[in-house]
């Protein structure tokens, strides 16, 4: 299964959802920091450093499979 992860912070729900075999293929994440630490820790995930109101399409590769989105709740917060 393919995952996308809005909001995806540094990468703590990816953990979660590698052990239950989705593979991401894109995180977005308007946080700089954030966004180098995922990059860092999922080398074979594109991250996109940006504000998910500009997002206009989906960078990655069409497939039949499966396709799941995640959305991280801000954590800022807590």
């Amino acid at each position: 299964m393919i995952g996308i992860e809005l909001f995806s912070g540094a990468g703590g729900m990816s953990v979660g959802a590698r052990m239950a075999g989705i593979d991401i293929k894109l995180a977005v994440e308007i946080d700089r920091h954030a966004a180098t630490t995922y990059a860092l820790n999922y080398k074979n995930t594109t991250v996109l450093n940006q504000d998910i109101r500009e997002l206009r399409t989906i960078p990655i590769k069409k497939t039949k499979e499966p396709t799941i989105l995640l959305g991280g709740p801000p954590c800022q917060g807590f």
